[in-house]
């Protein structure tokens, strides 16, 4: 695994969907041919990517967010959600057409089940979305859900070309798109990738392995940097390529936890933001848990990501982690 480089004024570039959840709660998934009643819906602004982009904007990190938006009244939700949390949308490229959005159903369990809409149409604009500004020490991040077309895996390939032409770190967030739609990835992708943040689900269809252990070795024997893979609840296991010995990162516990949505997504924003802060891996996993961690006390992707004072508390009210206590102290 490449050391960070520790420059002052590093920027976190975040890559993928932009969408709004349109989100129902039901007491279970209906089945084929049922009639199930909606009990709550809600209307969110969410998308893979801005849920990491706006829990890492909680440890003051500088966030970009790459993508696209319609011209509808969608899109003003978007924006304006992105730019209140302290996120930068000078990436954001406007289409005409409607905005990504996602119908969410979640169950009385706060598991939550979704079908999205991203045909969005941005041959026009692809020059323009990948030709960022990266500086040396920069850190961009992907959501693998862009590796279902083949103009936003064309931009998602020449973006990561021009990271690593200029010395920024990698990071993805792969999907089952991602795993499945190998021809659209690009040649050695794997070994360009510093981090890596599959769920037990998508580690086993990259590598074939059940175990969260052997899946963490696997993903490094393919050249990924540092491989995190999230468990739900069960927390998370890390190697690196330096140590090759996984660890394991418990999760903080959420006794009735109300949707899920998000969850891996700020937990991955989090770890960045920390790593960027110049944590270790660790202390990166634990920050990542504790906003994953209110984030699903709240339906939506990231509508419960906490303040960082508002995470001091919950660390302290909750947990008791001294080590995460003076984490958080030193970056409020």
């Amino acid at each position: 695994m490449r050391e960070l480089i520790g420059l002052s004024e590093v920027k976190l570039y975040t890559y993928g969907d932009i969408l709004v959840e349109l989100s129902a709660n039901v007491d279970d998934l209906p089945i084929l041919g049922s009639d199930q009643t909606i009990k709550s819906f809600r209307i969110l602004p969410g998308g893979s990517s801005p849920n990491s982009a706006v829990s890492a904007s909680i440890l003051r990190v500088q966030v970009h967010q790459i993508g696209v938006v319609g011209n509808d009244v969608f899109s003003t939700i978007l924006l304006d959600d992105l730019k209140s949390c302290g996120v930068c949308v000078d990436s954001v490229v406007s289409v005409s057409g409607s905005s990504a959005f996602a119908v969410i159903l979640v169950d009385k369990n706060g598991e939550r089940t979704m079908l999205s809409y991203r045909d969005i149409s941005i041959s026009a604009v692809m020059r323009e979305l990948y030709n960022v500004k990266f500086s040396l020490g920069d850190f961009l991040h992907i959501s693998g859900y862009v590796y279902q077309s083949l103009d936003t895996s064309e931009v998602a390939n020449n973006l990561l070309r021009n990271a690593k032409n200029s010395g920024v770190y990698v990071s993805l967030d792969p999907s089952y798109q991602f795993a499945t739609n190998q021809p659209l990835l690009s040649p050695n992708l794997m070994e360009d990738l510093d981090y890596i943040f599959p769920n037990n689900n998508e580690a086993y269809h990259l590598t074939g392995q059940e175990s969260p252990d052997e899946a963490v070795k696997a993903l490094l024997d393919m050249g990924v940097g540092c491989a995190v893979i999230t468990c739900g609840n069960g927390g998370c296991v890390i190697g690196d390529s330096s140590a090759r010995e996984t660890i394991q990162i418990p999760s903080y516990e959420v006794s009735t936890p109300l949707d899920t949505t998000g969850a891996g997504d700020s937990f991955i924003g989090g770890f960045l933001a920390a790593r960027i802060k110049g944590y270790n891996l660790e202390q990166s996993a634990k920050v990542g848990h504790a906003i994953a961690a209110n984030v699903i006390m709240t339906y939506g992707g990231h509508a419960g990501a906490p303040s960082l004072e508002r995470l001091r508390s919950f660390v302290i009210d909750n947990q008791d982690d001294d080590l995460l206590k003076d984490i958080i102290d030193r970056l409020c």
